[in-house]
C-alpha cells in the first residue's frame, strides 16, 4: 500500500512581488488529464504589473496524492473515500479497492477486498491471545462473537464489544490510498503470572486475523529499531508495512514517547492462513501498562493496527509529542535570492516552482520530502539559483 501526503498549495493573490499582483480568476480551473496516483489542472491567472497593464497567463500543475482515481467505465474517476450501508453490508466501491463489510461482526468473510490489480482479500479478526517469546506458545484469551456493526463517520465503521471476554471494538477505516483494521482495546487483560503464563515481561499481546483465499504474500524481512524482526506483506498493488500500536485519550503523559512497534507475520496453521500482528505485553510506555493486570478500572484505548498507514495523533499535544517542539532545518539555502535579479517568466518573477512529500513505500512510517532551495551555483540557467533537495524523515 502506498501512501503519501498531499503538499500542494494554491496563491489564489500575490501582491507585491516584484511590482507584479496575480490574481486567480473565478471558475477557470479545468482538469487536462488524469492518471491512478495524479492530476493535472489548469487556472487562469490574471496579472496587473507596475504599469497597470493587465494580462491572462495559463499556468498548470499537478496534484499529487496514492488512490487519486480510480478506472471505471473507461475512464479516471475522482475517488470518494466513503461507504455506502446496505442491509447487510457496508460498501466502498468509489476508489482503487472496493471493500465489502458485513455488519455482522461474526463473520468469516467480514472483509471483501478486491485491489486494483483484482487480488480478492477476504479476511476477519478470529481471536486475541497471548504469546510466551522463551516457550514459543499461544494462548487464546478470546475469540469473536457477534457484534453489529455502525458507521461512525463516512469512512469508517465499527463494531462495539467483539470479543467474548476482552472488553474490545474493532474498527474499520476506509482510505484513497488503503484500508485498516483496528482493534481497541477497553478494558483490563488478564494477568499472564494467573494463567500459568509467565511474566508480563515475557508476553506478547497478539491478534489472529483469517485470510480465507490462497493467496500468498511475497515476504521482505525487516527489522525494527528495537531489535524485534517483522516483515513487510506484498499483496501486489496493496502491501502490509510497519505497523505501530497507540493510546488514545491519555492526559498527563508528560510528552512521553507514546510508540509501540506491532510485528507482524503471515502463517498457514492446518490449512488455515493467519495474519499474525503482535506486541509487547510489558509496553516502554504508559498507556499499555495501564491495560496491564493489577490495574483496577478501564485504561486508556489502545489500538492494534493492521494495514497501517502511520501513527495518529490525537490532539496538538500528542502531535508535537511526536515530531518535536521545535522545527529541523534540513537544508540551508547558500545564496539570497532576489526576484528582482533572476529569473522571469511572463514577466512574473519566480520563487519556486514545486513542493513534494511522499511516505517510504517500504515502511509506512518514514517520508521524504522534495523541496527547492538557493544555491550558490555560478552561471546559473536564465540566472536562476534554484536547486533541489531530497531528504528522509523519520518520526521516530
Amino acid at each position: 500500500m502506498l501512501l503519501s501526503v498531499e503538499l500542494l498549495g494554491q496563491i489564489d493573490s500575490v501582491p507585491g512581488v516584484s511590482g507584479v499582483e496575480s490574481v486567480r480568476l473565478e471558475n477557470s480551473v479545468q482538469v487536462l488529464e488524469r492518471s491512478a496516483h495524479t492530476r493535472v489542472e489548469q487556472v487562469l491567472v490574471s496579472t496587473l504589473d507596475a504599469s497597470g497593464k493587465t494580462e491572462i497567463i495559463t499556468n498548470s500543475y499537478t496534484v499529487m496524492a496514492t488512490g487519486l482515481h480510480y478506472f471505471d467505465e473507461n475512464h479516471w474517476k475522482e475517488t470518494v473515500p466513503e461507504f455506502d450501508e446496505s442491509e447487510n453490508a457496508f460498501v466502498a466501491s468509489q476508489g482503487p479497492h472496493n471493500v465489502i463489510l458485513n455488519k455482522h461482526f461474526d463473520t468469516p468473510d467480514l472483509v471483501d477486498l478486491l485491489t486494483a490489480d483484482g487480488v480478492r482479500l477476504r479476511s476477519a479478526p478470529t481471536l486475541i491471545a497471548y504469546y510466551n517469546r522463551k516457550t514459543g506458545e499461544s494462548t487464546p484469551l478470546a475469540i469473536r462473537k457477534d457484534a453489529i456493526g455502525r458507521k461512525i463517520a463516512p469512512y469508517s465503521v465499527i463494531w462495539v464489544d467483539a470479543f467474548d471476554s476482552v472488553a474490545a471494538d474493532v474498527r474499520a477505516i476506509y482510505t484513497r490510498s488503503g484500508f485498516e483494521m483496528d482493534v481497541i482495546l477497553r478494558g483490563e487483560l488478564a494477568d499472564p503470572a494467573v494463567l500459568g503464563l509467565g511474566g508480563a515481561e515475557e508476553i506478547e499481546l497478539q491478534v489472529y486475523s483469517e485470510f480465507l483465499d490462497p493467496v500468498q504474500p511475497s515476504k521482505l524481512q525487516t527489522q525494527f529499531p528495537d531489535g524485534r524482526a517483522d516483515e513487510v506483506l506484498d499483496f501486489g498493488s496493496m502491501s502490509m508495512y510497519r505497523g505501530r500500536a497507540f493510546g488514545s485519550g491519555l492526559e498527563g503523559d508528560g510528552g512521553v514517547d507514546r510508540k509501540i512497534f506491532v510485528r507482524k507475520s503471515f502463517e498457514t496453521i492446518g490449512n488455515h492462513n493467519f495474519l499474525i500482528e503482535s506486541t509487547p505485553l510489558k509496553a516502554p510506555i504508559p498507556d499499555l501498562e495501564k491495560l496491564n493486570p493489577g490495574k483496577q478500572g478501564a485504561g486508556p484505548n489502545l489500538d492494534l493496527k493492521r494495514w497501517p498507514h502511520s501513527r495518529k495523533c490525537q490532539n496538538e499535544k500528542d502531535l508535537m509529542a511526536s515530531i518535536g517542539n521545535k522545527p529541523t532545518l534540513l537544508k540551508a539555502g547558500s545564496k539570497t535570492y532576489d526576484a528582482n535579479d533572476h529569473w522571469t517568466f511572463d514577466n512574473l518573477k519566480r520563487i519556486g516552482d514545486y513542493s513534494f512529500t511522499t511516505v517510504d513505500p517500504l515502511d509506512g512510517v518514514s517520508f521524504w520530502t522534495i523541496q527547492e532551495y538557493g544555491a550558490n551555483i555560478i552561471n546559473p540557467p536564465d540566472g536562476n539559483p534554484w536547486s533541489t533537495w531530497i531528504n528522509s524523515i523519520t518520526p521516530y
